[in-house]
């Protein structure tokens, strides 16, 4: 039989910073005694990409002023004038 611990949550300090200017974003955030570093990372993360125009990915954390532009699917009319 499984005992279940209450989480202990708490308020806390986590920065995100823009990979190519530097500029930082710093918010408190509720997490738990019971997630990772990376997991409490995420939540910043998640927040200022949903919240403040942020790109967080794979490929880094980007500040609304320096997130790559949108990679557009070539249309095939496109493709067409570009063949000629």
């Amino acid at each position: 039989m499984a005992i279940n611990t209450p989480l202990t949550a708490f308020p806390l300090s986590i920065v995100v910073f823009c990979d190519r200017c530097g500029t930082e974003v710093e918010h408190d955030y509720m997490v738990h005694d019971l997630m990772t570093r990376e997991q409490r990372l995420a939540v910043a993360r998640e927040h200022v990409a949903r919240n403040e125009g942020w790109s967080c990915s794979a490929d880094g954390d980007f500040c609304p002023d320096c997130k790559p532009a949108p990679q557009l699917e070539p249309d095939e009319t496109d493709a067409e004038a570009e063949a000629g």
